[in-house]
C-alpha cells in the first residue's frame, strides 16, 4: 500500500510486529523521527526568519523548530553573513562593553548571542535548518512521509527491536534505513552542487 498518512504508516508497521506492540508503535515513529533530525539535512527543511536587533540587545531567541543554523545575514541590502564562534570566542572578541556592526554569532542553549552589541538597530536574517514535522493524529502527514516512506518505515521497524516478528527483518530494516540516509542526504549534496553559487545567496522555497 501507498504510505502517505500516519494511519498508513502504522497500518504498515503492524503488518511486521507482533500484535501487542501497537500502544508502542507511536514511540518507534518519535524515535525515527529524532534520529532523521539529526542525520539529515535536506533542502526542505529549511526555514528563514526575520527579527529586529535593538540598540546594545545581544541575545535573540531561537525559533521552536530550530536544529542549526545555515547562514545568519545581518542588514539584507548588504547581505553581510555573521561568522559563527563559540561563545567563549564571542565574549573575547567582543567585550561586553563593545558595540557596533554584528559580524560573528554563537549559539547558546536556547538563543543566539551576536557580537559585538548592537550600535543601533538591525534586521537580522536567520536562514536554519529545522526539524522534522511530527507525525501525529492531528499533523497526519508532512514531506518527509510524501516524498521518503521508507525512511519512517524502515526506522520505526527498526526502533520496534525484539517486538518484529522476523529477526532476519530487523537486519534488513537496519540496512534498508541507512541507505536511505546516505541516498538522501546524497540528494541534497548534489541539488547544492548544482545550484552554484545561487544557494549561498539563500536561493531557498520558504516553506
Amino acid at each position: 500500500m501507498a504510505i502517505q498518512t500516519y494511519a498508513d504508516l502504522r497500518a504498515e508497521l503492524t503488518k511486521y510486529v507482533i500484535d501487542d506492540i501497537g500502544e508502542i508503535l507511536d514511540t518507534c515513529i518519535s524515535a525515527t523521527e529524532a534520529v532523521l533530525n539529526r542525520e539529515i539535512r535536506h533542502r526542505k527543511m529549511v526555514r528563514r526568519s526575520s527579527a529586529t536587533l535593538a540598540q546594545g540587545q545581544r541575545f535573540l531567541e531561537l525559533p521552536s523548530d530550530f536544529l542549526e543554523p545555515e547562514r545568519i545575514i545581518v542588514d539584507a541590502t548588504t547581505n553581510v553573513v555573521l561568522s559563527l564562534v563559540s561563545e567563549a570566542e564571542l565574549d573575547q572578541l567582543f567585550p561586553t562593553e563593545s558595540q557596533g556592526k554584528p559580524s560573528h554569532f554563537a549559539l547558546t542553549a536556547e538563543s543566539l548571542k551576536f557580537g559585538p552589541a548592537p550600535d543601533g538597530e538591525y534586521t537580522i536574517e536567520l536562514v536554519y535548518y529545522s526539524e522534522i514535522p511530527a507525525l501525529n493524529d492531528t499533523n497526519p502527514s508532512n514531506w518527509l512521509l510524501l516524498k521518503y516512506p521508507d525512511l519512517y518505515l524502515f526506522g520505526s521497524m527498526l526502533h520496534a527491536g525484539p517486538a518484529v516478528r522476523d529477526p532476519e527483518m530487523l537486519n534488513t530494516a537496519s540496512t534498508f534505513f541507512q541507505r536511505g540516509i546516505q541516498s538522501m542526504n546524497g540528494e541534497a549534496s548534489r541539488t547544492a552542487w548544482k545550484a552554484g553559487p545561487l544557494s549561498v545567496k539563500f536561493d531557498f522555497e520558504v516553506i
